[in-house]
């Protein structure tokens, strides 16, 4: 699995996200550069790691910031830590790019180039919902989005991923909407084959 959100603390804090990673290790901020978003709980730790923070400024430095803990300041735990949940679910919005393709408008070349992408060796996570397709290519950091109804309309079998994934084309992994229970972080359709992909990473 590969975190996108990292929450320091020693205390136990109920219903996290499961990408989202607790934990008592600080090595991660040691350095200038935070590479993904990061909470310090309780104003203690976050001076015992930080040195002198303000306390009306939450935001220490890039992907980095503290609140106070529970005992601390409730109010400001309970509404720090929300704005933390969606800070980073923005932070994931800005890791992955999304292009809808239209096969109406496609060159024979551009047909024959999706279809050596769909039969290729390369990771692919085709995201299934009642009305597209999301297919995320970790090689290329992007999701490509496509209308089930334009596929029908241009002869594209009803199965036509399904049958270019499993024991055939093991680079293929098909999901659905049954595959999500967590759907807090980044709620966007497109986001959901690069959240499946970094839990099964």
């Amino acid at each position: 699995m590969r975190y996108i959100g990292r929450i320091i603390t020693t205390a136990k804090i109920d219903d996290v996200p499961e990408l989202v990673e607790v934990t008592n290790d600080s090595s991660s901020i040691s350095g200038d550069d935070v590479k993904i978003p990061t909470l310090i709980i309780g104003h203690k730790n976050a001076v015992k790691l930080c040195g002198k923070i303000k306390i009306t400024e939450k935001k220490v430095r890039n992907n980095l910031y503290w609140t106070f803990s529970k005992r601390e300041r409730r109010s400001d735990y309970i509404s720090d830590l929300t704005d933390f949940y969606e800070e980073v679910s923005r932070f994931v919005m800005s890791c992955c790019k999304y292009e809808y393709i239209d096969p109406i408008t496609w060159s024979e070349e551009t047909k024959d180039n999706f279809v050596k992408m769909m039969s290729g060796e390369r990771r692919k996570i085709v995201y299934s919902t009642d009305t597209m397709y999301y297919i995320y290519s970790p090689n290329v950091g992007k999701t490509y989005g496509m209308s089930k109804a334009v596929m029908k309309y241009l002869g594209f079998p009803d199965n036509y991923f399904e049958a270019h994934s499993g024991e055939k084309f093991p680079s293929t992994t098909i999901v659905s909407e049954n595959d999500f229970l967590e759907i807090r972080m980044a709620k966007n359709k497109f986001i959901q084959p690069l959240l499946y992909y970094l839990v099964t990473f």
